[in-house]
């Protein structure tokens, strides 16, 4: 039931401390609505600051990935799928691939032995046989980091050399270039392939220093040697040659049979020039025309 001012019966009218009260909880909950709204709204800036960055660099590599990917639209490509046993294997293979050029001495292999360049080098005349390690071309992978210290050595023979009166006794080089790690035996045999002269190394000789005989399965590091050591190769009848049967035949005063004749080195001091001679002894390139007089005879070009 209402009054006949509108007010409902039995409610006792608000007092003014009340009326403040309300109006106090009234303003205090709009003001926290504002910061609330406020702190929402700078959020939002934020996250829609950060949300533009990211749409911008997403469209970007939409954009590249659209055009990169044209291509790939006009052909069928099947789908690939990588298992784990299949990643394994290649993660298998891919090590052991590495291994293998990691240790490989001859890389790139195939392709160094279809191509191994001119085995022959002349300088003035003489022929040399070019090692595995020495080509005419360069290799980046073989012979840029391949760093070799070599030691050249002198290696003297004795020789005869026969003079108006006789033979007389003479000192023939022959100069190779060894590592300094390398064997005795590595060192006979590179004289061997560096002798020029068809008179030297026809029969075996021992290496020696001071005439102490060198062992072969030593090094040049063992016995010291470097580019100034006098090293002498013997002949394996260098002490038979004061004997009647192995000293030389002096043309002068001994018989010189037919089957003397035919032996080295009386048959190459004969008047007519051998043809297997000239090109082992002068090492001529091919092609070189040019003439000599080791023979004794007008030669006809």
């Amino acid at each position: 039931m209402h009054s006949q001012f509108g007010e409902p019966l039995g409610a006792a009218p608000l007092s003014q401390a009340g009326t403040l009260a309300i109006h106090a909880l009234l303003l205090l909950f709009l003001t926290s609505l504002f910061v609330v709204d406020a702190a929402i709204h700078y959020v939002c800036l934020c996250v829609g600051s950060v949300l533009r960055k990211h749409i911008s660099h997403v469209s970007k590599f939409g954009k590249v990935a659209m055009r990169r990917s044209l291509p790939l639209c006009l052909h069928s490509t099947p789908m690939c799928l990588l298992s784990a046993g299949k990643l394994s294997q290649y993660e298998q293979e891919a090590y052991e691939s590495h291994r293998r050029f990691t240790e490989s001495q001859t890389y790139p292999g195939p392709i160094r032995a279809a191509t191994p360049g001119d085995t022959r080098f002349y300088m003035g005349s003489a022929e040399t046989i070019l090692r595995e390690n020495e080509r005419h071309y360069w290799r980046a992978v073989i012979d840029d980091p391949h760093v070799q210290h070599l030691v050249p050595l002198r290696i003297r023979f004795k020789t005869f050399i026969w003079v108006t009166s006789g033979w007389e006794q003479r000192m023939q080089v022959v100069q190779v270039m060894m590592q300094r790690d390398a064997t005795i035996a590595e060192l006979m045999q590179q004289v061997r392939i560096e002798n020029q002269s068809p008179y030297l190394c026809i029969s075996s000789f021992k290496l020696s220093i001071d005439g102490k005989d060198l062992d072969d399965m030593k090094t040049l590091a063992d016995y010291g040697i470097n580019e100034y050591s006098r090293i002498d190769a013997i002949e394996e009848n260098d002490y038979l040659l004061h004997t009647e049967a192995e000293k030389p035949k002096d043309w002068n005063v001994d018989e010189m049979t037919e089957d003397v004749l035919l032996r080295s080195p009386y048959k190459e001091m004969a008047m007519q020039p051998l043809p297997n001679l000239a090109p082992r002894y002068e090492a001529k390139p091919k092609g070189y025309h040019g003439k000599n007089d080791y023979s004794g005879m007008k030669q006809s070009s």
